[in-house]
This record gives C-alpha cells, structure tokens and sequence, in this order.
C-alpha cells in the first residue's frame, strides 16, 4: 500500500490535480463557517426571500396599476420573431410574384415589409417551379407575422370594488 501511495504521489501532475481538489474541499469546508452573513444572500444576491415572506395575491390585484415602456421592446419582439433570412425571403416571394417593392426602401422596415406582405400574400397561389417545401415554408412564415399582428394589443385591466371583477380600462394597439 505504501510503495502504490509513493508511486501515484510520483506523478507532477496528480499532486497538482490532488492539490487543486483539496484547495477547493477546504474552500467549501471552511468559507461558511467565518462568513458572519447569511448563505443565502451569499449565494443569491438577495433573490431567495426569508421564508413567510410571500406576497399577497390581494395585495397585487388590489394595487395601483402601472405600465412599463421598455425602449424599443416591441420592435426588439418583431425583430426576434421575423430574423433577417425571413424578410429576404419575403423579398424572394415579392421578386417572384412580380410584386413591385419600390415601397420598401429597407429591409429592417417591418411595418411597410409586414403590410406589403399582408396586401399580397395569398396561400392559394402556386408559383411556377416553387417546390412544396418553399411553399409550406411561405405559409409557417405568413402564420408567424398573422401572430405578430395578433399580439399587438395590450389590455389593462382594475377591479372593480363592487363586483369584485376585472374590467377592462383601456386598450392599446
């Protein structure tokens, strides 16, 4: 037994590793022991709450409402659910039907891309030479921007003291 512990201590690098791995034992042993704050706020940086600690579902309903503008969000959201490959695509289509684009004088215009394509665009028609596949691919990109266009409006919604219902304040587009 000792000649095999003097043959594997032999070795540059298992001391290392075997040094390496105790450091991080006795990091983890040791650290919380004469770490005077909590563990975890040490570890969640103030994400866990102390337990009892809930917010109140009526305290949220009940609350004074708010929206938040966050810059450039919605167009942050057309972005990543129409990416690039899918506007020159639209471009592809356009240029095939004979569809003039002039209207469009860049490619990151998605209102004018978006209402070009809503005009035109019909899943019935069967470009000459257009493969099944590139069809289809039209129709998941047309239901993609129909689901955009469905998402655009945003209700807010108080409750109503005597009936204890939501309503409806106001909608926007």
């Amino acid at each position: 037994m000792r000649n095999t512990i003097r043959q594997v201590f032999h070795s540059p690098r298992f001391v290392i590793g075997f040094s390496i791995f105790v450091m991080i034992l006795l990091v983890m042993l040791f650290y919380p022991l004469f770490n005077p704050g909590s563990p975890l706020e040490m570890i969640g940086v103030g994400t866990f709450a102390k337990p009892g600690t809930y917010v109140s579902l009526y305290d949220t309903v009940g609350a004074k409402t708010e929206t938040f503008r966050l810059p450039d969000a919605e167009d942050n959201r057309i972005r990543k659910l129409l990416s690039d490959a899918d506007r020159i695509s639209m471009l592809d289509w356009f240029d095939t039907m004979g569809i003039d684009t002039s209207s469009i004088s860049d490619i990151s215009d998605t209102d004018a891309l978006i209402d070009l394509w809503l005009a035109n665009y019909d899943p019935s028609i069967k470009p000459k030479g257009m493969t099944m596949a590139k069809r289809n691919y039209y129709k998941r990109l047309n239901n993609s921007i129909l689901e955009i266009r469905a998402s655009d409006k945003l209700y807010v919604a108080d409750l109503n003291e005597e009936t204890k219902q939501l309503e409806e304040i106001r909608q926007s587009e």
